[in-house]
């Protein structure tokens, strides 16, 4: 058995253990890691957005989709939250702790694909992002399947928490 087989059935289990649905994401750049993370989703009324969100503990990922019109299996390219809403698109935001270090991502480039969308929603994800705080920048991959898709709530913006 190799130095690296206890650690990759580690992470089997892990994976194994999750229930429900779930984002696989992995990052590299100023930081590195890997995550499957618990996913809800919400469709916030006429025109959107879908929200997307996978946590576990400290790390989290969130997805906006905004389409043009209706949601639509597709790809939407990721735009910087903080220039405005673009449709059709998304924006993509990370946080997860490292070394007593948080980083908070906006995602500035990329792609959200949905290849599944209806009752529930899958896909995948890549986005550049910089930091909000931190320094750096980090590139950031993932998927998400059969995302069960409830109407509204508390995940759309401008509800109340």
């Amino acid at each position: 058995m190799t130095r690296s087989a206890p650690f990759v059935l580690l992470a089997a289990l892990a994976g194994a253990c999750s229930r429900g649905p779930v984002i696989h994401a992995s990052w590299t750049g100023s930081d590195t890691g890997t995550a499957v993370l618990r996913a809800r989703a919400a469709w916030c009324g006429s025109g959107g957005p879908l929200v997307i969100f996978g946590q576990a503990g400290d790390t989290g990922i969130g997805l906006a989709v905004y389409p043009a019109d209706s949601l639509v299996a597709t790809r939407y390219g990721v735009f910087d939250p903080t220039r405005g809403v673009t449709r059709p698109g998304a924006a993509v935001a990370a946080r997860w702790t490292r070394k007593l270090v948080m980083s908070d991502l906006r995602g500035t480039a990329g792609d959200v694909t949905l290849s599944r969308v209806g009752a529930a929603v899958s896909g995948r994800f890549t986005a550049r992002t910089t930091g909000v705080v931190m320094r750096g920048a980090v590139s950031i991959a993932g998927s998400f399947s059969a995302i069960p898709v409830v109407q509204g709530g508390t995940d759309c913006p401008g509800a109340s928490r």
